[in-house]
């Protein structure tokens, strides 16, 4: 889930800041034709959290093998819902990736969250509702500890892994004239299936 806004500087220790328009350099896991840099399942020190990050994985890339499910990257724009902006599959080409599920297993890092800080200094994990959250265009997902209650249901937890593959791709959410998270979890539903 995400609710902030604007670009990251700085590296990826360093977390997100606000409305700058620099790129993360390598050690933030940046990257496309074939290697992020980071690997996909970066989860350390919790096993089951680990393990339920490879279920949902593992849950989304079967989901991103149907046509229907991947054409939401086509579908959806940096500027969704409103008009224009760039379409996320161009955004993943752009990348050097042609495939959703390859992006997801190799482009995109997963890391543990539960402490890791926003712009602002505040853990968005903390919140206790979250099960991710993203700076948009960035890609690296930030897993909430809450994410192991998806452990029981692969179908959800391979929903809002997509969920946080749009934002990694530049899906905006929350702001004014923007989709929810919600209908966001529920475009990917509506689309993937839980």
């Amino acid at each position: 889930m995400h609710r902030l806004h604007g670009r990251w500087r700085g590296t990826c220790s360093e977390g997100p800041s606000i409305l700058s328009v620099a790129e993360p350099g390598p050690e933030c896991g940046a990257g496309g034709s074939g290697s992020s840099g980071s690997g996909s399942n970066q989860v350390t020190g919790d096993s089951a959290l680990h393990a339920a990050v490879d279920t949902g994985i593992s849950n989304a890339k079967s989901k991103l093998s149907n046509q229907q499910c991947a054409n939401l990257l086509s579908s959806l724009t940096t500027t969704s819902p409103q008009a224009g902006g760039t379409s996320l599959q161009s955004i993943m080409n752009q990348r050097g990736w042609t495939n959703p599920s390859t992006y997801l297993s190799s482009g995109i890092g997963f890391y543990t969250g539960q402490t890791h800080t926003d712009s602002s200094g505040t853990a968005p994990c903390s919140y206790g509702s979250r099960y991710a959250w993203t700076q948009p265009s960035f890609p690296q997902v930030w897993i909430c500890d809450k994410f192991k209650e998806l452990t029981g249901t692969p179908g959800w937890a391979g929903v809002y892994t997509i969920h946080e593959l749009l934002h990694t791709l530049g899906l905006p959410e929350g702001g004014q004239g923007q989709y929810t998270h919600q209908q966001i979890t529920d475009l990917v539903n509506n689309a993937c299936g839980h």
